[in-house]
């Protein structure tokens, strides 16, 4: 188990909504691409940047759709033994569409953009749609929350899949509904690889106990939504790992405000590679229709190369920030993080320092206690003059450039984001 450093407990608005529409970029910089070795070093004269769910049906019940989802004669995968790839799928992608909330007719967009790809023998695309009351009437204006492996289709307005299970109501802010998909579809479509994919609203990471817009996946119905820190994200994760045998090849948040260190740390020993966005996220989330395309045309990538695919389509979309962090590299950097905040603590002032730099550090969307990780790095080497702080957030900063695989930025106002944001409450815990 890893703990926070205690530095930020020096450095203590309004959280931004997820999937909203970012700033105007229009006289902003043109879309830039960020990686690894792109110089973000700030401008010195820069002013502060402030500014529960049922459970899962008996297979054999009335409420699975004519389609036994895991019969391998009508799509599925043959169950196997450990081991044994033999007939497997190289892929299965599982997206949690937590919609019961106002992002329901965004949740039915990108339902249809997966259908432009559509599952193959290759490629298992598994999906949870939850949807709400009253935000729209499409496809039926059905409620509740019904299960599918996506089949392809070119209509791009209806869902023309079939459904594999229909759930009836469930609480998409309660971990047990996530985790009842996971092993669903781990149980029927068993492959190669797997990606668990949460998409909802996001609002990232605090230290408050309780707090009503920090964590991700809210549900309208039950005014519940799954905490980062108080331990339910991990319940997830924890389970599905146990149901799939080994870590998550890929885990993905299409939330706004999810690529932190903190929710990234909490991934890592359940997943290879986390894809997330500094910022937030358009209404359309996701190039779901692009990437998984990709995907289907080379099923045999590894967990990297999808990563960067997802990033890759995201920015072609002139959205805001997505980017791919290598999870075994990220433990790596615990030591260094340490480091630089034992460094501070020995300091004879260490807040100053910390909460000025962190105040000019790039911030997302208006959200204070967000700063980029690396900017914040950046600058505290600049402007100390402890030799072992400069040295330390030197350290930190060497090792973000070997733990982002991709950083895909678009626009001047996140200029200076290099992958990951991190929790520094300069006003007091939010």
């Amino acid at each position: 188990m890893y703990t926070i450093p205690l530095f930020f407990a020096f450095v203590s608005c309004t959280p931004a909504p997820a999937k909203v529409g970012y700033p105007d970029a229009s006289g902003a910089a043109a879309a830039d691409v960020a990686d690894n070795g792109a110089d973000n070093s700030p401008n010195p004269s820069e002013p502060d940047s402030d500014g529960t769910a049922d459970p899962d049906p008996d297979p054999d019940s009335e409420s699975e759709a004519e389609t036994d989802p895991g019969d391998p004669e009508e799509g599925g995968n043959a169950p196997h033994e450990d081991g044994d790839d033999a007939g497997l799928a190289e892929w299965t992608i599982m997206v949690y569409l937590a919609a019961d909330n106002n992002l329901e007719s965004a949740a039915l967009t990108d339902l249809n953009e997966m259908e432009t790809a559509g599952s193959t023998d290759a490629v298992n695309i598994l999906v949870e749609l939850d949807r709400a009351e009253g935000y729209s009437d499409a496809d039926g204006d059905w409620t509740g929350a019904r299960r599918y492996r996506v089949e392809r289709d070119t209509n791009p307005n209806v869902i023309t899949t079939p459904v594999a299970v229909d759930l009836g109501e469930v609480d998409s802010g309660d971990p047990q509904t996530f985790i009842d998909f996971i092993e669903w579809g781990v149980e029927r479509y068993p492959a190669k690889r797997t990606a668990f994919i949460i998409w909802n609203h996001g609002w990232g990471w605090t230290l408050v106990p309780q707090s009503g817009r920090k964590g991700v996946a809210s549900d309208d119905q039950s005014g519940n939504d799954i905490s980062i820190a108080n331990g339910e994200y991990e319940q997830i994760l924890r389970a599905g790992v146990s149901a799939l045998g080994e870590r998550f090849s890929l885990v993905g948040m299409d939330a706004c405000l999810m690529a932190n260190w903190e929710t990234a740390r909490v991934t890592a020993p359940y997943g290879e590679v986390y894809v997330a966005s500094q910022a937030t996220e358009s209404l359309d989330g996701w190039a779901f229709h692009t990437a998984l395309q990709d995907l289907i045309d080379d099923p045999e990538m590894d967990a990297d190369e999808l990563g960067v695919v997802f990033a890759e389509r995201f920015h072609q979309t002139d959205d805001s920030t997505l980017s791919v962090t290598d999870l075994d590299e990220l433990v790596a950097m615990d030591g260094a993080i340490e480091s630089f905040a034992l460094a501070v603590l020995a300091d004879d002032n260490p807040r100053g320092e910390v909460r000025r730099q962190a105040r000019r550090a790039q911030n997302f969307d208006g959200d204070p206690s967000d700063r980029d990780l690396g900017d914040f790095m950046v600058r505290m080497a600049d402007a100390s003059s402890n030799g072992d702080i400069v040295a330390a957030a030197e350290d930190v900063r060497d090792e973000i450039d070997s733990t982002i695989v991709a950083n895909f930025i678009n626009g001047g106002w996140v200029s200076d984001a290099t992958g990951l944001s991190i929790y520094l409450p300069v006003n007091g815990a939010d």
